[in-house]
């Protein structure tokens, strides 16, 4: 019988090498060579002053920051999962317009300390989450800061954007998906806690409603707007004088299903983080903006109405119009 050779050398462990030990130059080389820069409208990208892109009609241009400690938690977040999230909510403000993605520039902020290895993982993230939705990085700026801050500006465009305050009193209001699952899975992870696949997903990879948004655009939605602050303040967002409150019908929110329904009712109206989109339609075209999303395999939950007497309510029972607020002044 041969003996078994074991190798007992003592094999160190490679060098953890962080960002503060790389140049510029090398972070932006990893950046562009991580996303696409092919895009319709860039005639100039990376590697300039500025991009040169070749805007038309209906443009749109809206920009998010995420900061470590506020919006993420990487000690229970991947830095993948970190660098999706930070732009897939950017790119979501471009399905709340009725429009598609096209290009977007990063601005990235973070300590020397950070691990190039945490980078690189945040970078495929960002990457992950552009290719997903077809935009191109056209430009951006890295600067060493105390903390982490990922800032997304996202440029794209619409046939016919839709903006937050053309609902009419009567308009029925719709959402493209579940409401309340993603705060579900936030509250488990943050926690420690295992959550269940479909909860955690829709946390850590809330994905813009693309479809949804060309189907209620093309199809005559009247308001728009993406649900990530809590269906209460977000709904709040789409009154004005001529329709200046709603009424939602308790059982036709789609709920998280947590096996809690009090505490999914809460979560839906003011857990926020969801992505879905919540369109007011005039009632003239809601059976053939129905029989569409059938066709599509989408979800489109009918949930209440905008009225002309102002306020939230619930079955009836008067909501606060409150939600996520990043400086706890709730509202706008």
């Amino acid at each position: 019988m041969t003996a078994c050779r074991l190798d007992w050398s003592w094999n160190p462990m490679p060098e953890l090498r962080t960002v503060g030990q790389l140049t510029e130059a090398e972070l932006i080389a990893r950046l562009k060579g991580g996303q696409s820069e092919s895009s319709q409208l860039v005639r100039q990208g990376i590697g300039d002053d500025a991009a040169v892109l070749s805007l038309g009609a209906g443009s749109l241009v809206s920009v998010d920051s995420s900061v470590q400690g506020r919006h993420f938690d990487a000690s229970c977040m991947t830095w993948t999962d970190i660098g999706w999230r930070a732009l897939a909510a950017a790119l979501s403000d471009i399905a709340a317009m009725g429009g598609g993605a096209l290009a977007h520039l990063l601005a990235i902020s973070m300590p020397a300390s950070l691990l190039e290895s945490d980078f690189d993982a945040l970078v495929a993230g960002l990457a992950e989450a552009a290719a997903a939705s077809g935009s191109a990085l056209v430009g951006g700026n890295l600067a060493q800061a105390d903390q982490v801050t990922i800032t997304a500006t996202v440029i794209g465009q619409a046939n016919q954007p839709v903006a937050r305050h053309g609902g009419q009193a009567g308009d029925r209001l719709v959402v493209s998906g579940q409401i309340g699952l993603a705060a579900w899975g936030r509250e488990l992870i943050l926690a420690g806690r295992s959550a269940p696949e479909r909860a955690s997903r829709a946390f850590l990879r809330p994905q813009p409603a693309w479809a949804a948004a060309a189907l209620l655009a093309d199809g005559g939605a009247s308001a728009m707007i993406d649900v990530t602050d809590g269906l209460a303040l977000d709904l709040s967002r789409l009154l004005h004088p001529a329709a200046a409150g709603a009424d939602l019908v308790p059982e036709a929110l789609p709920l998280a299903e947590s096996g809690d329904q009090a505490a999914d009712v809460q979560r839906a109206l003011y857990g926020g983080d969801d992505y879905c989109l919540l369109a007011a339609l005039p009632e003239r075209v809601w059976p053939r903006l129905a029989a569409a999303f059938r066709a599509a395999g989408l979800d489109c939950f009918p949930i209440g109405r905008l009225s002309a007497e102002s306020g939230l309510r619930l079955g009836g029972q008067v909501l606060s119009a409150t939600g996520y607020d990043h400086f706890g002044g709730g509202g706008g």
